[in-house]
């Protein structure tokens, strides 16, 4: 494999991994502890039991931090590697890594969006979900194991060819006014939470208020991303035709 026409590649999680993480945890962090301190105070009697009560909240608020803490730490630790002789893949704890001499199977799954690859060799495998990926980054992927490996120990891509192509014949591309119009609905929802705030002075509803308008200007800037993508590409059509 050291004439390959491949060079060296990584790859990571998206971005929105770490955004989702951080969101998440500190809205987890806020509700977890204002409901334990409204168990253990119980300033207006309504529980029976406050501190099984703050126990509850506790576990259940505790077990959510711990899960946002996970996407954050697979965020920077999580890492794919591929190079002409070798497929890498990083994880939290482990690092796996197997030389495309030695791969005996490539399984492509189908159960996600975009499906997954399964590599294994005689005593190692590497399951790569490609939702983990952009979109540039999902068909280098797929092009690199496809050529990379014979054909002969490769099963399930004819069926993930074929659902994908049935998913983006049905697929309807979002128009403008219904991102305007969603964005719009969770800047509305934002602002009454954060005028409950005002009234109530109470942190959660401050929380859920930045987290609805955040969502609204991701939508809008994903939306600008979209509109110009697709404006640079008709400007080099047109250079390109004439």
């Amino acid at each position: 494999m050291d004439d390959s026409p491949y060079e060296s590649a990584e790859y990571r999680l998206q971005w929105y991994y770490l955004l989702l993480g951080v969101v998440c945890l500190v809205f987890f962090l806020v509700m977890g502890i204002s409901s334990v301190w409204a168990a253990l105070t119980n300033i207006d009697g309504s529980f029976k039991r406050p501190i099984l009560a703050a126990w509850i909240f506790g576990t259940f608020w505790s077990a959510l931090v711990l899960l946002c803490i996970w996407v954050i730490l697979a965020y920077y630790r999580e890492l794919l590697i591929i190079d002409p002789t070798k497929i890498t893949q990083h994880g939290i704890i482990s690092v796996k890594s197997i030389a495309l001499d030695d791969v005996t199977q490539v399984k492509w799954g189908r159960y996600s969006m975009n499906g997954s690859v399964l590599i294994r060799d005689s005593s190692t495998k590497i399951k790569i979900h490609l939702d983990n990926f952009t979109r540039t980054e999902i068909e280098e992927i797929k092009t690199f194991v496809r050529e990379a490996v014979p054909e002969e120990i490769q099963t399930g891509r004819a069926e993930l060819v074929a659902q994908r192509e049935k998913l983006t014949s049905r697929r309807r591309p979002r128009s403008k006014n219904a991102v305007v119009t969603k964005s719009l609905v969770f800047l509305a929802i934002g602002s009454i939470f954060i005028s409950v705030w005002a009234v109530e002075a109470a942190p959660q509803f401050l929380l859920a208020g930045i987290v609805n308008v955040v969502f609204a200007l991701l939508l809008l800037w994903n939306l600008r991303r979209r509109r110009k993508k697709k404006g640079d590409k008709m400007i080099d059509e047109t250079a390109s035709g004439e």
